[in-house]
């Protein structure tokens, strides 16, 4: 019911002082599904606290396993998973202790009842109809599928079911997003990025 920003630009005291506020809150429960130090750091006086009443979950990120498939080419995900396990079903394991289970993973959108309005006509039409969304970009380029593979997907899935294609995503994601549709008829795809 809140978010709690933290402003990178302040450092360490303004980290410090976050972590505070945190653990005065009193939380039942922590799911941390970053894993990073700065997370580390701001769960860790609940994390190993017992007296805290805090319990503190965290994602397994799988970083050696991780390190291998993107340094060196070894895929042990299959081996040991019997498959690649997607980003949100790891977050949802995060929360397994609680008896949270993934059901089937579609992807919800709830607009709420002011939005609506500020959609433009485009936006609204393509909502109203059946269609692939897909945000094809990444911060970082190890974790972006390559834009010939989108490209090749789209035009497949295309064929297969004749639905247009949006590709959304971020001011950043136009270059990708306009790689993506130079290999695409332009009536089988269109591009929200940056909007």
């Amino acid at each position: 019911s809140r978010v709690i920003e933290f402003n990178i630009k302040h450092g360490f005291p303004a980290l410090r002082q976050l972590r505070k506020n945190i653990c005065d809150q009193k939380y039942d429960v922590i799911l941390d599904i970053h894993r990073s130090l700065r997370s580390r750091y701001l769960t860790f006086l609940m994390r190993w606290n017992p007296l805290s009443g805090t319990k503190v979950y965290g994602i397994r990120k799988n970083q050696f396993i991780r390190f291998l498939l993107v340094k060196f080419k070894i895929n042990l995900y299959r081996k040991l998973y019997g498959q690649i396990i997607p980003v949100w079903e790891k977050y949802v394991r995060t929360a397994a202790p609680l008896a949270i289970t993934a059901d089937e993973g579609q992807l919800e959108l709830y607009l709420s009842g002011n939005s609506e309005p500020q959609l433009n006509k485009d936006m609204q039409k393509l909502l109203s109809e059946d269609y692939l969304l897909i945000a094809p970009g990444a911060k970082h380029f190890t974790k972006r599928w390559p834009a010939k593979y989108f490209t090749w997907l789209i035009l497949e899935i295309h064929r297969k079911y004749q639905i247009p294609t949006i590709l959304a995503g971020d001011a950043s994601d136009i270059p990708v997003v306009e790689e993506i549709l130079s290999g695409l008829p332009s009536e089988i795809a269109t591009s929200l990025a940056g909007e």
